[in-house]
């Protein structure tokens, strides 16, 4: 005889809780809940945490800016060279910065210091300090803020376009012809 070919002598079938018996008024259950309840259906245990977390609306959500990439202006001064300009795309090609996500990130220029070159500064955050400095040496601070993609250049406008603005241009009249007519009447 082998173990498959054995049989049982238990021909007890699953224990049915509350059908009354032994085991009184609640039947093993314990008292009131949905753990009591026929067919209780419990949450996944994700879903509690997908609820604790915040979300993306209401008055409470807190909107999470990047902040600058800080460069100092003494940095920045040794590695350009006198009359360049210090943009986003100059800073990443002279490798103080690093694009990210294909965008250039927003950088500030802070510190004091003096210079000796002239630096044109656009597309970039300043400090008042750094400002001055700057502007000392003879230098232009000019700050755009708009972020840029990485890589990719404005388009031409089409000559139809750049036809019609000429013409726009060349209708109106400057005040001193309106009183040349004035005085011509």
């Amino acid at each position: 005889m082998q173990t498959h070919q054995l049989s049982t002598t238990n021909n007890r079938g699953k224990k049915r809780i509350a059908r009354g018996g032994a085991h009184g008024v609640f039947s093993g259950r314990g008292a009131k809940g949905q753990r009591s309840r026929a067919g209780r259906n419990f949450q996944p245990i994700i879903r509690q945490f997908v609820k604790r977390y915040p979300k993306k609306r209401g008055y409470r959500f807190e909107v999470i800016e990047l902040k600058p990439i800080i460069l100092e202006l003494e940095a920045v001064a040794k590695k350009f060279q006198a009359n360049e300009i210090v943009s986003p795309s100059t800073l990443c090609e002279k490798g103080l910065i690093s694009i990210w996500h294909g965008y250039y990130p927003e950088v500030k220029i802070l510190g004091t210091c003096k210079l000796d070159k002239v630096l044109k500064v656009s597309g970039v955050k300043i400090s008042n300090s750094a400002r001055k400095c700057i502007e000392e040496a003879g230098g232009k601070a000019i700050y755009i803020a708009k972020a840029k993609p990485a890589g990719k250049q404005k388009k031409a406008k089409p000559a139809k376009e750049a036809k019609e603005v000429k013409e726009v241009v060349a209708k109106k009249e400057t005040p001193s012809k309106k009183a040349e007519k004035k005085t011509a009447k």
